[in-house]
């Protein structure tokens, strides 16, 4: 027998306590992968598509 003091080892058995939680709402995008490597994420017609820079803008740009 193991030194181990684990509830198995020792002949006890814990009750499991089993909670079922919902998941949220899922979307499925459609991606490829491009030759290049990268991914590709395809938006749908009535995406809002917004283009953002690490490097380039400014902070006090409304938009």
């Amino acid at each position: 027998m193991s030194d181990n003091p684990s509830p198995a080892n020792t002949g006890c058995r814990a009750r499991a306590h089993t909670s079922l939680e919902s998941l949220e709402v899922r979307r499925h995008f459609a991606v490829s992968l491009a030759a290049d490597g990268w991914s590709r994420i395809t938006p749908a017609d009535d995406t809002r598509v917004i283009y953002v820079s690490s490097t380039a803008g400014d902070d006090g740009n409304d938009g």
